[in-house]
């Protein structure tokens, strides 16, 4: 099995879409990626990505906002078939990442990041077969660390991209950034 290649970066050249699903196609394209987080990427799929533009006047939208579908696969799964806690766990983590390298560009947040803090709030399962929504927000970006927060819903069927259903769990999410110090 191969190890994670380190030198994995994000491309800056491409659209804040493209970037929050590049690490995913990185892993669809390697059969020997095989980590704990594979599952995870192997059943989502982005739905929408917005990044604020940076001199934009309304200041009360995120700097960037995405939206994942997540089908709960049995390897996701708790004894009780669903989701399971850790997972739930694993989930936010991985996409509000990827929301943050959505809004990646050169020098700034775009060498990846690790944890600070993981804070979830389980408030009703998702069972196994059934889809979820994932929305992440990056709400702040500093020279060395950031927040993200995220809920999980209920895939709402009457709507295309999911939206409208139920939350099952949120998320608050400190990173720091393991590139460059930034320059403000």
């Amino acid at each position: 099995m191969a190890a994670y290649d380190s030198s994995f970066n994000t491309d800056v050249s491409k659209s804040p879409f493209e970037r929050a699903q590049e690490f995913t196609k990185y892993v669809h394209e390697r059969s020997d990626y095989k980590f704990w987080d594979t599952p995870v990427i192997k059943s989502i799929e982005l739905v929408e990505c917005e990044v604020r533009e940076k001199n934009a006047k309304d200041k009360t939208k995120p700097l960037c906002h995405a939206a994942w579908k997540l089908k709960v696969v049995p390897e996701l799964l708790n004894s009780g078939h669903n989701l399971h806690g850790g997972a739930v766990a694993t989930i936010f983590d991985m996409l509000t990442s990827f929301a943050i390298t959505a809004q990646a560009k050169e020098n700034w947040w775009e060498l990846g990041t690790v944890s600070r803090t993981l804070n979830c709030t389980y408030l009703k399962p998702i069972p196994e077969g059934e889809y979820a929504r994932v929305e992440c927000e990056v709400t702040s970006l500093g020279k060395k660390l950031g927040l993200c927060r995220a809920v999980m819903r209920k895939w709402n069927p009457e709507k295309a991209d999911g939206s409208g259903g139920e939350i099952c769990y949120t998320c608050e999410h400190g990173k720091v950034n393991l590139g460059p110090v930034a320059k403000l």
